[in-house]
């Protein structure tokens, strides 16, 4: 006969499971309010529409002063951007007018005002040792975007000069070293490709099924490309000695984070990253480095992380 025992959850995990269905249904609501709103009328031509009688409209006297009418209407009730997105009012008509100058962002891009997906943050008490869900369902290709990356923090989001970090690599080696951020960057990159999971991934549904969406479901999950050096690099940079089997990893946040790692493990595929998705690694994904070990679970891809063997 099988053992047909399940998890035992006590008080505390029931109570984050109950905080996670009331998120999850806030966003649901909020997802909904923005998709009725009024605001998006006229935003997208109906495929039932007849093309040649919609032309003619807009392109009349009288279809142009109804659509700058609701235009104008439209943007008094709502000109706050999501997330990531500046708000821009919206021509009658895109071919008629030009648009914005070239590098008028700055010289940096933002995501389109139409376009609202954000993380959610599992609603703990302490904002600082929390995490956050990448809104899974809405991604688009095999990648997560940077900026929808999940998270999980042990002591908050460090800020970090890139300039004063260092890699320190000490212990059963040849000779201890202290790497800069342009150190490393001096080796040969990697990129690769590799999904991050946290060990809390599907907590709410361990016993059984709770909520509605893949983002609260499955939401500590994400795919994105990983530049950097590999850790073989390093080790035969700092000559391993014989007989050491573990790797202490240490992040540079304030949790300290620790975890120790098979040292077979991170000579085989561990990389010490700092790109991601083509530029610098996001803060919240451990700017200005972590550790990389693909296969492994999320915590112990230590952000900020310097290493002793």
């Amino acid at each position: 006969m099988q053992n047909e025992s399940r998890p035992v959850f006590d008080g505390r995990a029931e109570r984050m499971i109950e905080a996670m269905i009331a998120a999850e249904r806030r966003q649901v609501e909020q997802r909904r309010e923005e998709e009725d709103c009024p605001c998006r009328e006229g935003m997208f031509l109906s495929v039932k529409a007849d093309r040649r009688r919609f032309l003619f409209a807009a392109g009349s006297v009288a279809g142009a002063a109804a659509i700058t009418a609701f235009s104008a209407n439209a943007n008094a009730a709502d000109q706050k951007a999501s997330p990531g997105a500046k708000y821009f009012d919206v021509p009658p008509d895109p071919t008629k007018e030009l648009g914005r100058p070239v590098a008028d962002d700055g010289g940096y891009g933002t995501r389109s005002q139409f376009e609202a997906e954000v993380r959610v943050r599992f609603p703990t008490a302490n904002e600082y040792t929390s995490w956050s869900f990448t809104p899974l369902d809405k991604m688009l290709g095999n990648l997560t975007a940077s900026g929808l990356h999940f998270e999980r923090h042990h002591g908050g989001i460090p800020t970090i000069d890139p300039a004063k970090h260092l890699l320190t690599v000490h212990g059963m080696v040849g000779q201890a070293r202290k790497f800069t951020m342009a150190d490393l960057k001096r080796y040969p990159p990697v990129s690769r490709r590799y999904f991050i999971e946290c060990s809390g991934n599907g907590l709410t549904e361990w016993v059984k099924p709770t909520l509605k969406t893949v983002q609260g479901t499955h939401g500590l999950l994400s795919t994105s490309e990983w530049t950097g050096v590999q850790f073989a690099d390093i080790a035969r940079e700092v000559g391993l000695k014989d007989g050491g089997a573990w790797v202490l990893a240490e992040g540079a946040d304030a949790a300290v984070m620790t975890r120790s790692i098979p040292l077979e493990k991170l000579l085989k595929d561990g990389i010490l990253a700092y790109g991601q998705n083509g530029e610098a690694i996001r803060p919240e994904q451990g700017y200005p480095l972590r550790l990389i070990l693909p296969g492994y679970e999320g915590n112990t891809h230590i952000n900020g992380c310097g290493v002793s063997k």
